[in-house]
Order: C-alpha cells, then structure tokens, then sequence
C-alpha cells in the first residue's frame, strides 16, 4: 500500500490517489463548515461534522478502489460500514448532548475567536485523517479474502462499540 502510494505521487496522478483525495475532502469539509461556525458563531455543529466526515471519507476511501485490479470485497465492506456505523453512533450522541445542554463549553473561549475557533476545525480535519488513515491502506489491498487480522479487529470493535 506504501508502495501505491508513492509510485502514485512520483507519477503526478495526484487525482487518483486515495491518500490526497479523502485528504482533500477531509479538511475541505473542515474548512467549509468552520467558516460557517466562524460566520454564525456557533460550535453546535462541531462534532457531528466530524462523524459526517469520517462517514463521508470512508465511503469515498472505499470506492475510490473500486476498479478492474481491485474490487471491494466483503472485508472492504465491512470495514467501510464499522467506520460509519461508529461514527454514525459518535456523532448521534454528540449532537443529542449539545442540543440538550445548548452548547458545548469546550468552545466557550474559541466561538468570540475566529482563527482559534478555524484551528479547532483544522484539529478535527487532523483527527479524521488519522483515524481512517488504517482504513485506506486496509481499502488499497489486493487481497480478496476476509483476513484473520480483520476479524479480529472488528471483535474488539464490537466490544467497543457496545
């Protein structure tokens, strides 16, 4: 996957590389939705935009693989709809949190601070590229079968998830 990487850069196909594409998306959804919170001074959106992004990046990361070398497979799919279905479950209960308390103290410094409240959406675009990072190399595999590594994962993110 390392190696798809690279040749992928070194080649200029910027464009057809997973990595730079959900990237791109990442912090592009990032910075659209923290110019919105900056304009309407709000951070109530904050963590749901996150999961929506996680959901969103993992349904691009997996499809972007979708070709005549590599098609997805069971394994891809299911590791698509564990990301999702987490973050679908995150991003719920953070957004049920922050309607019933009307906001979320975390921000009350940032929300009267333009680039402070910009750099908690650039920290966010960072750790949604970090968590679904593992996912793409997973997503970039050849391998057709569904993986005892892979199923061990998705115990332990069963046990986390309930």
């Amino acid at each position: 996957a390392v190696e798809a990487v690279v040749s992928t850069q070194s080649t200029g196909m910027w464009y057809r590389n997973e990595f730079i594409i959900t990237l791109l998306l990442d912090f592009g959804l990032q910075l659209i939705f923290g110019i919105l919170a900056v304009a309407y001074k709000t951070e109530k959106t904050y963590d749901f935009i996150g999961a929506v992004t996680h959901i969103a990046c993992s349904c691009v990361g997996v499809l972007l693989n979708v070709s005549e070398e590599k098609s997805i497979n069971i394994a891809k799919a299911i590791q698509a709809l564990c990301v999702s279905a987490w973050a679908a479950k995150l991003g719920i209960f953070l957004l049920k949190r922050v309607i019933k308390s009307g906001g979320d103290k975390r921000f009350d410094d940032a929300v009267g601070n333009p680039l402070r409240l910009l750099f908690y959406w650039f920290l966010q675009g960072c750790w949604v590229y970090l968590n679904i990072t593992p996912s793409l190399f997973m997503w970039q595999t050849n391998k057709s079968s569904i993986q005892f590594v892979s199923i061990i994962g998705w115990v332990i993110y069963l046990f986390g998830l309930v």
